[in-house]
């Protein structure tokens, strides 16, 4: 197990939290300098790992999942789903919305601007392909890992990945200096040799980034987190 990568959540969470050394210390039972001393050691005791678990409030089976590498798996969509949704964009977001973002009915409601009327229609459809669960009081359980990545023919993923990056196009027309914002234009001359890097370096980054964002998913509560969105794209071609 490799501790360095769980006392890097430890200190994630306590940041995320506002919670400080001095408070972890006091649950502990140690000094300040004492807590700071563990977390930059190179192992700790489970008791104690189930200590700091617990002033965190997650459990110890979460902390320690810090350390898997692991990747969203893939979520195959039949044939039979893939022509409903392109015959039915709404409910193809009603589904997103749910797989991605956790959405309630009444958040449905008000992100895509469908009546309850149509949400029912498209849960029961969702439902009866078993993609989710639709339970009494309108809970709502997905089938498969929450998050997962969407897989499918061509015409489907292309469809998507168009209305998707319409979107994205359509917000980066209106650039601001907002930290919460990245817009990288590039035009440059290289070898096949170059770009082929490039694409090999951005898929490993990305790589990285949803790794860590799979960590932050099991760490932190959904509305400590922001949603974040990118699309990028590269060709070879001159750009007028």
């Amino acid at each position: 197990m490799e501790f360095r990568s769980v006392a890097l959540a430890v200190k994630r969470l306590l940041k995320g939290k506002d919670y400080t050394y001095k408070q972890l210390a006091a649950h502990l039972g140690l000094s300040e300098s004492g807590v700071k001393k563990l977390l930059n050691g190179e192992d700790c005791s489970y008791n104690r790992l189930s200590q700091v678990a617990e002033f965190l409030n997650i459990s110890v089976s979460d902390l320690l999942s810090v350390t898997e590498s692991q990747q969203a798996q893939n979520i195959q969509l039949n044939p039979l789903v893939q022509d409903y949704f392109l015959q039915e964009p709404s409910a193809f977001l009603v589904y997103f919305c749910i797989l991605y973002d956790k959405a309630r009915v009444d958040d449905l409601q008000k992100r895509l601007k469908l009546s309850k009327a149509e949400i029912y229609r498209y849960l029961k459809q969702l439902d009866d392909f078993r993609l989710i669960e639709w339970q009494s009081n309108d809970r709502i359980v997905v089938k498969g890992e929450l998050g997962g990545l969407l897989a499918g023919s061509d015409e489907f993923i292309l469809t998507f990945k168009k209305r998707f990056a319409q979107r994205i196009h359509d917000e980066a027309s209106h650039i601001d200096s907002s930290v919460d914002k990245l817009f990288i234009l590039r035009y440059l001359y290289c070898t096949d040799e170059t770009f082929f890097h490039l694409r090999k370096d951005i898929t490993a980054v990305l790589q990285d980034y949803e790794r860590n964002a799979q960590r932050d998913q099991r760490l932190f509560d959904r509305d400590q987190l922001k949603p974040r969105k990118f699309y990028i794209f590269g060709s070879t071609g001159r750009l007028y």
